[in-house]
Protein backbone atom coordinates (compact mmCIF):
# COMPACT_ATOMS: atom_id res chain seq x y z
CA UNK A 1 0.00 0.00 0.00
CA UNK A 2 1.05 3.45 -0.34
CA UNK A 3 1.29 4.13 3.68
CA UNK A 4 4.58 4.02 5.38
CA UNK A 5 6.37 1.73 8.18
CA UNK A 6 8.70 3.53 10.69
CA UNK A 7 11.11 1.00 12.18
CA UNK A 8 12.31 3.01 15.31
CA UNK A 9 13.84 0.33 17.26
CA UNK A 10 17.42 0.31 17.43
CA UNK A 11 20.34 -2.41 17.16
CA UNK A 12 18.44 -4.99 15.09
CA UNK A 13 15.86 -5.21 17.55
CA UNK A 14 12.91 -5.79 14.72
CA UNK A 15 15.08 -9.03 13.37
CA UNK A 16 14.31 -11.16 11.06
CA UNK A 17 15.61 -13.36 8.06
CA UNK A 18 15.65 -13.23 4.36
CA UNK A 19 15.42 -10.29 2.11
CA UNK A 20 13.21 -7.11 2.96
CA UNK A 21 11.57 -5.23 -0.31
CA UNK A 22 9.79 -2.14 -0.46
CA UNK A 23 7.41 -2.35 -3.22
CA UNK A 24 4.96 0.45 -2.69
CA UNK A 25 4.95 3.32 0.68
CA UNK A 26 7.44 4.55 2.62
CA UNK A 27 10.02 1.88 4.53
CA UNK A 28 11.36 4.64 7.47
CA UNK A 29 14.48 3.68 9.44
CA UNK A 30 14.71 5.94 13.01
CA UNK A 31 16.66 3.76 14.69
CA UNK A 32 20.04 3.25 14.41
CA UNK A 33 20.72 -0.33 12.57
CA UNK A 34 17.04 -1.11 12.75
CA UNK A 35 17.31 -3.22 10.11
CA UNK A 36 19.58 -6.75 10.48
CA UNK A 37 22.75 -6.15 8.99
CA UNK A 38 22.46 -9.55 6.56
CA UNK A 39 18.92 -8.49 4.75
CA UNK A 40 19.66 -7.17 1.21
CA UNK A 41 16.86 -4.23 0.68
CA UNK A 42 15.17 -4.52 -3.00
CA UNK A 43 13.15 -0.93 -3.30
CA UNK A 44 10.95 -1.11 -6.43
CA UNK A 45 8.64 1.28 -8.29
CA UNK A 46 6.29 3.32 -6.13
CA UNK A 47 8.77 2.30 -2.94
CA UNK A 48 11.10 4.28 -0.88
CA UNK A 49 13.27 4.13 1.79
CA UNK A 50 13.92 6.65 3.89
CA UNK A 51 16.83 6.77 6.43
CA UNK A 52 17.11 8.63 9.20
CA UNK A 53 19.20 6.48 11.33
CA UNK A 54 22.42 4.82 10.51
CA UNK A 55 21.76 1.71 9.25
CA UNK A 56 24.11 -1.26 7.49
CA UNK A 57 22.60 -3.37 4.93
CA UNK A 58 23.86 -6.59 3.49
CA UNK A 59 22.72 -5.29 -0.21
CA UNK A 60 20.98 -2.35 -1.76
CA UNK A 61 18.91 -3.01 -5.36
CA UNK A 62 16.66 0.11 -6.34
CA UNK A 63 14.82 -0.62 -9.57
CA UNK A 64 13.56 1.64 -12.04
CA UNK A 65 11.10 4.12 -10.34
CA UNK A 66 12.35 3.42 -6.34
CA UNK A 67 13.53 6.07 -4.39
CA UNK A 68 16.25 6.18 -1.44
CA UNK A 69 15.95 9.04 0.80
CA UNK A 70 18.60 10.11 3.67
CA UNK A 71 19.10 12.61 5.99
CA UNK A 72 21.40 12.87 8.93
CA UNK A 73 22.38 9.58 8.02
CA UNK A 74 24.96 6.90 7.25
CA UNK A 75 23.82 4.06 4.67
CA UNK A 76 26.14 1.35 4.45
CA UNK A 77 25.41 -0.58 1.58
CA UNK A 78 27.58 -4.47 0.12
CA UNK A 79 28.03 -5.79 3.14
CA UNK A 80 27.35 -9.51 1.08
CA UNK A 81 29.75 -8.53 -1.50
CA UNK A 82 27.08 -9.06 -4.15
CA UNK A 83 26.86 -6.94 -7.11
CA UNK A 84 24.16 -4.75 -7.41
CA UNK A 85 22.24 -0.97 -8.63
CA UNK A 86 20.64 1.71 -7.98
CA UNK A 87 18.56 2.28 -11.23
CA UNK A 88 16.03 4.28 -9.48
CA UNK A 89 16.21 7.66 -7.43
CA UNK A 90 18.82 8.44 -4.88
CA UNK A 91 18.01 11.72 -3.05
CA UNK A 92 19.98 13.22 0.71
CA UNK A 93 20.88 16.73 2.05
CA UNK A 94 24.28 17.11 2.62
CA UNK A 95 24.63 14.93 6.09
CA UNK A 96 23.13 11.72 3.95
CA UNK A 97 26.44 9.00 3.52
CA UNK A 98 25.92 6.43 1.36
CA UNK A 99 28.77 4.00 2.57
CA UNK A 100 29.83 1.38 -0.16
CA UNK A 101 31.38 -1.50 1.62
CA UNK A 102 32.17 -5.17 0.15
CA UNK A 103 34.28 -6.25 -2.53
CA UNK A 104 31.11 -6.18 -5.22
CA UNK A 105 29.81 -3.16 -7.31
CA UNK A 106 27.22 -0.38 -6.49
CA UNK A 107 26.24 0.84 -9.89
CA UNK A 108 24.42 4.28 -10.12
CA UNK A 109 22.75 4.33 -13.59
CA UNK A 110 20.18 6.92 -13.26
CA UNK A 111 20.51 10.61 -13.61
CA UNK A 112 20.83 11.69 -9.37
CA UNK A 113 20.06 15.28 -9.62
CA UNK A 114 18.74 15.51 -6.10
CA UNK A 115 21.68 13.84 -4.06
CA UNK A 116 23.84 16.63 -2.16
CA UNK A 117 25.31 13.78 0.26
CA UNK A 118 28.62 11.84 0.23
CA UNK A 119 29.31 8.55 -1.46
CA UNK A 120 31.94 6.90 -0.42
CA UNK A 121 33.57 3.79 -1.49
CA UNK A 122 35.83 1.76 1.04
CA UNK A 123 35.77 -1.43 -0.58
CA UNK A 124 34.49 -2.99 -4.04
CA UNK A 125 33.53 -0.63 -6.56
CA UNK A 126 31.16 2.32 -6.73
CA UNK A 127 30.34 2.19 -10.10
CA UNK A 128 28.41 5.78 -12.48
CA UNK A 129 27.30 4.11 -15.54
CA UNK A 130 24.59 3.89 -17.95
CA UNK A 131 22.55 7.30 -17.64
CA UNK A 132 24.37 7.74 -14.14
CA UNK A 133 25.25 10.71 -13.23
CA UNK A 134 25.19 12.94 -10.50
CA UNK A 135 24.81 16.39 -12.29
CA UNK A 136 22.49 19.84 -11.94
CA UNK A 137 23.29 21.97 -8.80
CA UNK A 138 23.98 18.59 -7.05
CA UNK A 139 27.07 19.68 -4.53
CA UNK A 140 27.68 15.91 -3.64
CA UNK A 141 31.30 14.56 -2.37
CA UNK A 142 32.76 11.44 -4.06
CA UNK A 143 34.93 9.72 -1.52
CA UNK A 144 37.54 7.02 -2.73
CA UNK A 145 39.77 5.58 0.59
CA UNK A 146 41.94 2.92 0.78
CA UNK A 147 40.72 -0.12 -1.15
CA UNK A 148 37.75 1.74 -2.85
CA UNK A 149 37.25 2.75 -6.70
CA UNK A 150 35.36 5.17 -7.92
CA UNK A 151 34.36 4.22 -11.87
CA UNK A 152 33.32 6.54 -13.98
CA UNK A 153 32.05 4.05 -16.99
CA UNK A 154 31.02 5.20 -19.97
CA UNK A 155 32.03 2.00 -22.20
CA UNK A 156 28.04 1.51 -22.80
CA UNK A 157 26.40 4.89 -22.57
CA UNK A 158 28.87 7.66 -23.52
CA UNK A 159 28.12 10.64 -21.43
CA UNK A 160 30.66 13.81 -21.40
CA UNK A 161 29.93 15.21 -17.47
CA UNK A 162 28.80 12.27 -15.34
CA UNK A 163 29.89 14.88 -12.43
CA UNK A 164 28.69 17.94 -11.48
CA UNK A 165 30.55 20.95 -11.63
CA UNK A 166 29.83 21.48 -8.10
CA UNK A 167 30.62 18.10 -7.03
CA UNK A 168 34.10 17.16 -5.39
CA UNK A 169 36.57 14.17 -5.72
CA UNK A 170 38.37 12.60 -2.79
CA UNK A 171 41.35 10.31 -3.08
CA UNK A 172 42.17 8.85 0.41
CA UNK A 173 44.06 6.36 -0.65
CA UNK A 174 41.41 4.57 -3.39
CA UNK A 175 41.45 5.05 -7.47
CA UNK A 176 39.35 7.04 -9.50
CA UNK A 177 39.05 5.15 -13.27
CA UNK A 178 37.34 6.60 -16.27
CA UNK A 179 36.16 3.76 -18.55
CA UNK A 180 35.80 5.12 -22.00
CA UNK A 181 33.26 3.69 -25.03
CA UNK A 182 35.60 1.91 -27.93
CA UNK A 183 36.00 4.55 -30.77
CA UNK A 184 34.54 7.46 -29.30
CA UNK A 185 35.79 10.14 -27.49
CA UNK A 186 35.12 10.44 -23.43
CA UNK A 187 36.03 13.04 -21.23
CA UNK A 188 35.01 14.53 -17.65
CA UNK A 189 36.11 18.17 -17.12
CA UNK A 190 37.46 18.51 -12.62
CA UNK A 191 38.14 21.80 -12.04
CA UNK A 192 40.60 22.25 -9.62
Amino acid sequence: GSGGLILGNANFANAWTGPTVVNQGVLGISGANALPFTTPVTVNSGGTLFVASSQTLASLQVNPGGTVNGSGSTLSVGRDNANTSIDGFLQGLATFLLNKVGTGDLAITGNQNLFAGTMQANQGRLILSGDGTIASVSAATLVGNNGGTIRLDNSGTNLADRLAATATVTLAGGTLDLVGKDGAASGEQVDR
